[in-house]
């Protein structure tokens, strides 16, 4: 869902008022997927029942990645850039609830922002466990969002 929102904001320029409008839509479905990703890759302490990669266990719950690999995937740097409470231009607190600063015009550097965070989410993909789809193994990127990977998500 991440590289589909970034593909569409960086797509020609909006020319419509329904293309714009559109691009408004991809760029919160963007912001929510990426804030959802540096928790999960950087947020040093998650919340009970949160999936996280400082609990390798929930994700790999029988062959868990080294140590090199957790680490190189651990990103709390782009957390505290884009996420942490007291951040002030924080993803969240244009995403929560209305407030007065989301009236407020914010810059959103989406390619930049994807290419921070690709190179976890690459080791990420490359470590996971192979799924089956309806019984024949599946390659990740070719699944439908009409499709379920046996009860499990990768995105």
């Amino acid at each position: 869902m991440l590289r589909f929102t970034r593909d569409c904001l960086l797509s020609p320029p909006a020319t419509s008022s329904q293309d714009k409008k559109d691009k408004y839509v991809y760029l919160e479905g963007f912001l929510l997927h990426y804030r959802n990703l540096i928790e999960f890759f950087g947020k040093q302490k998650p919340g009970e029942g949160d999936l996280s990669i400082h609990h390798p266990e929930a994700v790999w719950p029988i062959r868990r990645p080294g140590g090199p690999d957790l680490e190189f995937m651990r990103v709390p740097d782009l957390w505290e850039k884009y996420d942490t409470y007291d951040n002030v231009g924080s993803i969240s607190k244009y995403l929560h609830h209305c407030t007065e600063q989301r009236t407020e015009a914010k810059s959103w550097n989406v390619q930049e922002m994807f290419e921070e965070l690709r190179p976890a989410i690459e080791r990420f993909e490359s470590l996971l466990p192979e799924y089956t789809l309806s019984g024949s193994k599946a390659n990740r990127r070719e699944i439908r969002a009409d499709q379920t990977l046996d009860g499990h998500s990768t995105y």
